[in-house]
């Protein structure tokens, strides 16, 4: 059986040259906005695709990442993470993650003409990342990776702080299995694909922020899961003494359960704590 993989890759305006001269902010609370870089919305949150490319010279910063990349296979996780500024302190946090579903290599030289035009055909009907713009363009020579579920996080996961002029993963998270420097956007970073994901779970609460469908999308993903693991992580939750009225709400308004008990279970919980 293939180990599932997780790669780290940073994302969103900073502050070196090409990246917009500035990061993102985030609140008190952790709360922040999406910020990408100048004119390239990517990743594209509302269809969970993400795009790089690679040109023909042989000095480009992308061509480790893109290698890193073009090893990921379905179900492995691409984790995102950027540098934002929360008052006047920079740090980089996890701000999103696809669960891959396909990915579209059109770097690999050898692609027939014919399958190639049936594959830019079909990007072209299905998603509007900006890549596939460059797709049509240049034909080969970029990568496309759409996720099967994941997003963008309601809150960043602190992971790493400033020091000096670099970034730096803190020791509480070298559990990740990482232990190195943050700061290079052009190559990613393979961390515990198991670590990784039981954080990403642990924040389930939080999970996604609302881009344009992706409530819809919240709900499907929370109705496939186990009744018996959506009361645990409830449960979890109400140790933590974190937020879960809204939550509950959500799962109740938004999400038909076909077993009518486990409607009125949620109730119970809620009028519990209520």
């Amino acid at each position: 059986m293939i180990k599932p993989k997780a790669l780290l890759l940073r994302v969103g305006a900073d502050t070196g040259e090409g990246s917009g001269g500035f990061v993102g902010s985030i609140s008190e609370d952790n709360l922040f906005e999406w910020t990408p870089m100048p004119g390239h919305d990517d990743p594209l949150w509302r269809e969970l695709t993400y795009g790089d490319n690679v040109s023909s010279n042989e000095n480009n910063r992308s061509a480790p990442k893109i290698s890193q990349l073009q090893k990921l296979n379905k179900g492995d996780l691409l984790v995102f993470y950027a540098a934002l500024k929360k008052k006047s302190v920079n740090a980089i946090y996890i701000i999103g993650y696809y669960v891959i579903k396909k990915i579209y290599d059109l770097i690999e030289p050898n692609i027939p003409h014919e399958k190639l035009n049936e594959i830019i055909k079909e990007l072209n009907h299905k998603y509007k990342n900006p890549h596939v713009k460059f797709i049509n363009k240049l034909k080969k020579g970029n990568l496309i990776i759409v996720g099967e579920e994941g997003g963008l996080l309601k809150k960043g996961i602190k992971i790493g702080s400033k020091i000096g002029s670099h970034y730096r993963m803190d020791p509480e998270f070298y559990f990740l299995d990482y232990y190195s420097d943050l700061t290079r956007a052009g190559s990613g970073h393979n961390i515990s694909f198991k670590n990784v994901w039981n954080l990403l779970k642990d924040k389930e609460l939080q999970k996604f922020k609302k881009i344009d469908s992706s409530e819809i999308e919240w709900a499907r993903i929370w109705k496939s899961l186990p009744k018996e693991e959506i009361l645990e992580i409830i449960d979890n939750i109400i140790k933590k003494n974190l937020e879960v009225i809204d939550f509950i709400e959500f799962l109740t308004k938004n999400i038909f359960f076909d077993d009518k008990s486990f409607n009125i279970e949620l109730e119970l919980i809620k009028g519990k704590i209520g």
